[in-house]
């Protein structure tokens, strides 16, 4: 019986992506205003309301395509530019373990 992929896993599949890619920026004193360093970047983006682009909320549980966090990785340009900024932009890979942590419903 085949149950379907399984399910994305935000401690040690998610946060990584933050880690490697986000914090430099979005970290303890970064310039981005928002912490997504670990322990707390969860409860940071979600169902939690964008400062930039209200009433959106950074990360929409089951919704990637409303999500500021998915769209900006993904450079949708629904919500300003691309995330990382100046650099290169995340993996097709780690864009999609995004839209599916967020589909699945956002878990911690």
């Amino acid at each position: 019986m085949d149950t379907g992929p399984t399910p994305v896993s935000y401690e040690t599949q998610i946060q990584p992506i933050f880690d490697a890619e986000c914090v430099r920026c979005h970290g303890d004193g970064g310039t981005a205003g928002l912490d997504l360093r670990p322990g707390v970047s969860h409860g940071n983006l979600v169902d939690v309301a964008s400062q930039n682009y209200a009433p959106a909320l950074l990360v929409d549980e089951g919704s990637p395509s409303t999500s500021v966090l998915h769209e900006k990785v993904a450079d949708t340009a629904q919500f300003g530019g691309v995330m990382p900024p100046g650099g290169a932009n995340l993996s097709s890979d780690d864009i999609e373990l995004i839209r599916r942590w967020i589909e699945e419903g956002a878990n911690p």
